[in-house]
């Protein structure tokens, strides 16, 4: 069995390569095989993913940490992106769909295929037991095959607005913004839509942008350009509106249509149960009451995201307590301050003060 190991790399073509001409002495093979798997995992290697390799070419049926070791590994296999490997994991969770499908048109083999999801899964109280996944099941019989889509969000390397950083990847204004409306909608996306929306790639650092200020505010338009160069677009500069301004606006010269969509689908919405309720496509008051019989309010979840947002945004040194009560929607510096002394009991300043002690 030629195999080299050396800086942690295999050679997976000799390991190919012994499979074939070893297949004729399968008993000798197999003992030599799981001799060296001990070996590789005690050196720390991925066998999971080893003991895929060394199957034969074609259809393969992978169970449990096999399984499992296939979904997670990244180097070694395609381009060692965690992109690749997401892609991985939907064609992975495509098949396992259709497997459990297939299941589902004898009631013995769904009772048992059931039996296991409920011992590997923790779902919500009013799904728990076989009853209520029985009846989920029943009508999953009914969705065509074709009509299941596994999507990755569009999106692209980050190095095209930030040359320094090749390591990340951006989402795609405004193919996400669109793909998250339609989802909270309710609306199919199908795989083939989401491919051709995204072919048109706009990068943020090819949107160049003004900001002027119209709330009357000082110091909006140097926040908001701040948020904007850190999310990668080119900000030209920054000014006063020639008067005050109820709502913010993108204007744009012709031809500019699709750089203009790409900005406008970054600026922040006033959040209100109006707005959730259509982006949701329901009632305000049928949201209300669905909020209701949960306990919460809607208020009460939009103050627990300011909160956090609160928390992580004054340990940037480069924004002023101002600037972070403008990014979290209050329209004066007061109304921010009051709040965060009814979250915290201190003012944002003496937060962050003792932030930087403790740091």
């Amino acid at each position: 069995m030629a195999v080299s190991a050396g800086a942690g790399k295999i050679d997976v073509i000799a390991v190919v390569i012994d499979v074939a001409m070893m297949m004729e002495n399968a008993p000798v093979f197999q003992s030599q095989v799981g001799d060296q798997l001990l070996a590789w995992k005690s050196a720390g290697l991925n066998v999971a993913l080893l003991a895929l390799v060394l199957g034969l070419a074609g259809c393969q049926t992978v169970k449990g940490e096999t399984a499992l070791g296939y979904v997670r590994a990244r180097y070694g296999i395609g381009d060692n992106s965690d992109i690749g490997r997401i892609g991985r994991q939907q064609e992975f969770m495509d098949a396992l769909a259709k497997k459990a499908k297939s299941k589902l048109t004898s009631p013995d083999a769904m009772y048992g295929f059931l039996q296991s999801v409920t011992k590997s899964l923790t779902t919500d109280p009013d799904m728990a037991g076989i009853k209520p996944l029985y009846g989920l099941a029943d009508e999953l019989k009914g969705i065509p095959s074709d009509r299941l889509s596994f999507l990755t969000v569009p999106n692209y390397g980050r190095i095209a607005d930030q040359p320094r950083d090749g390591a990340n990847v951006v989402w795609q204004y405004p193919q996400a913004t669109d793909l998250f409306t339609s989802l909270a909608k309710d609306k199919e996306v199908t795989k083939a839509q989401l491919d051709a929306s995204k072919k048109n790639v706009v990068y943020a650092s090819s949107v160049r942008v003004q900001v002027l200020n119209g709330t009357g505010v000082p110091g909006r338009a140097a926040a908001v350009a701040e948020r904007l160069k850190n999310a990668g677009y080119t900000v030209t500069g920054t000014g006063n509106a020639p008067g005050t301004v109820a709502r913010t606006t993108v204007t744009y010269p012709s031809g500019l249509e699709s750089k203009a969509a790409v900005l406008a689908s970054r600026l922040g919405r006033k959040v209100n149960v109006g707005t959730a309720a259509r982006l949701m496509a329901v009632a305000p008051r049928t949201l209300q009451r669905r909020l209701a019989e949960e306990g919460v309010s809607f208020q009460e979840i939009v103050d627990a995201g300011r909160r956090e947002s609160a928390e992580r945004l004054l340990g940037d040194a480069s924004l002023t307590v101002s600037e972070v009560g403008y990014v979290l929607g209050f329209t004066e510096p007061s109304a921010f301050h009051r709040a965060f002394r009814r979250w915290h009991g201190v003012t944002p300043m003496q937060f962050r003060r003792t932030n930087r002690e403790r740091n």
